[in-house]
């Protein structure tokens, strides 16, 4: 059924307008998940790409979840053909995840990951197919802030999107640096913080607490040459530091982790 106006979707509330929008028009895509079906999803994985989301997804999904996969709602509209129309009538991720919440009771996880941020990227990198050059390397913390396709997946807003979804703050409770993966509560929501180098950890959690079916797969593992070989090169001591020393980094890394990377990277 196409839509020529909105003007009867301004004329609903927001949980009916979300309720006509899913009901007659079909969002496709993959990556994502079954949208239109958000109403019996139970786990979404929402944070930076590149973190195992995709790999937390797919394990979900081959023992009979429905998992929301997403990394802010602008990328989110863009995934769909006709995002548009989600966008144009303010449907966003945190409010699709509270019409979940009014029609069931059924808990919620939500996975958010992060990854130190000189192999998240390169992983970035690497998946969009940018030239391994040397500017790559130098540019590294102007690419970061400014550039695309890093300034489309700030951290920040991954965050604000779960924390709006599930009135947590994410970062109020420390890091289980040990762990590797803390868990916050809010009645039946349950936010697991993990890091990408922890995935058995968040794998083995996963079975003990939420399916004991679940297997984590790594899926989309870049093997190029190039990009391989670009990453085992050295980097600048002062780029190292200035990334290692933000509040985000220290928040899921501590000291000795940042020692053993600083070892792992920086040039002579």
């Amino acid at each position: 059924m196409l839509i020529d106006s909105f003007e009867y979707l301004r004329s609903l509330n927001k949980y009916k307008k979300i309720n006509g929008l899913l009901a007659d028009i079909k969002f496709e895509n993959n990556d994502v998940g079954p949208l239109n079906e958000v109403g019996s999803v139970n786990k979404f994985g929402i944070s930076i790409p590149k973190c195992g989301t995709t790999a937390v997804q797919r394990g979900f999904e081959r023992i009979g979840h429905q998992v929301i996969h997403a990394h802010n709602n602008p990328t989110t509209y863009e995934a769909f053909v006709n995002g548009n129309l989600l966008k144009d009538a303010g449907i966003s991720l945190e409010t699709l995840v509270r019409f979940r919440r009014r029609l069931s009771t059924e808990p919620i996880h939500f996975f958010f990951g992060y990854r130190e941020p000189i192999s998240w990227y390169l992983s970035l990198a690497g998946h969009f197919g940018m030239p391994m050059t040397e500017d790559l390397r130098t540019d590294i913390l102007c690419r970061l802030h400014n550039g695309h396709p890093w300034n489309k997946y700030r951290l920040a807003d991954a965050r604000k999107v779960v924390e709006r979804a599930s009135g947590l703050d994410l970062f109020a409770k420390s890091f289980d640096k040990r762990a590797g993966y803390t868990v916050l509560r809010n009645g039946n929501i349950d936010v697991i913080l993990y890091r990408f180098d922890r995935l058995k950890e968040l794998e083995s959690y996963i079975k003990r607490h939420i399916d004991d079916r679940f297997e984590m797969k790594m899926e989309r593992v870049n093997s190029d040459e190039n990009y391989v070989d670009f990453v085992r090169k050295l980097l600048p001591a002062e780029i190292l530091q200035v990334l290692y020393s933000d509040p985000i980094f220290s928040y899921f890394y501590d000291q000795i982790d940042a020692a053993l990377l600083l070892s792992r990277y920086v040039s002579s």
